[in-house]
């Protein structure tokens, strides 16, 4: 199943014929063709326009939306499903709980997998990467340790165990800019540098708290009729 995200902030779909096109503006970002389309998915503020979700119920295609983080709004699909089958073997995995453990430990175990590659490519390249090995060879153990779960709470607990590991070193990977320092770089020419600056804050202080204080003095004159 071809899956398509819009995610731009403000984004156009627009219909031209059998393509959909997405424009940002008076730019037209990418096309999207409909019969190799199964679902689409709308994140965050992106306008539809009313020939386009007809297009998409006529062609069957799930479109999904969900808010600017993520969370899921709604759907909008026709009322026969161009994936019956697919459907119906999905149900079918959750009912079998061997079925859906299979399932758990392969997703989790493919999650571990690339945590694992991610932080030994990274280990390589870093100045100072041992931890991050480490921590990939420790992920490792967690990994062979999964094919001893027995329930999909176990599971979950092997899946948080090896995203905390994860997560101890991710700080590591995070490039740290030098940011530039604006201002006097010593105390010696930071006096000299502010006062100026503070004796005109000070300044008009003081004139606003007059002019208020004016105009609280002011008596209030009231019109006759």
């Amino acid at each position: 199943m071809k899956t398509a995200y819009i995610t731009e902030p403000g984004a156009t779909v627009r219909r031209n014929g059998p393509v959909l096109e997405v424009w940002l503006g008076n730019i037209k970002r990418t096309e999207l063709l409909v019969h190799d389309l199964d679902q689409l998915v709308l994140m965050g503020n992106i306008l539809v326009t009313p020939a386009v979700l007809d297009f998409l119920v006529s062609e069957r295609i799930d479109t999904v939306f969900l808010s600017l983080h993520g969370k899921f709004r709604g759907r909008l699909m026709h009322h026969h499903s161009k994936n019956v089958n697919l459907r119906l073997a999905q149900y079918d995995a959750l009912r079998d709980r061997k079925r859906a453990l299979e399932l758990a430990r392969a997703m989790v175990r493919g999650k571990i997998a690339n945590m694992r590659a991610f932080l030994f490519k990274a280990g390589r390249r870093h100045s100072e990467g041992r931890p991050l090995t480490e921590t990939a060879y420790r992920l490792g153990a967690v990994q062979d340790q999964l094919a001893e779960a027995e329930t999909l709470d176990e599971v979950r607990g092997f899946e948080g165990r090896a995203s905390a590991l994860y997560f101890e070193v991710f700080d590591r990977l995070l490039k740290k800019p030098r940011l530039p320092v604006w201002g006097p770089q010593s105390p010696t020419s930071a006096g000299p540098g502010q006062c100026p600056a503070l004796l005109r804050l000070h300044v008009a202080g003081q004139r606003g708290g007059n002019r208020g204080a004016d105009r609280r003095a002011r008596p209030i004159r009231r019109s006759t009729p």
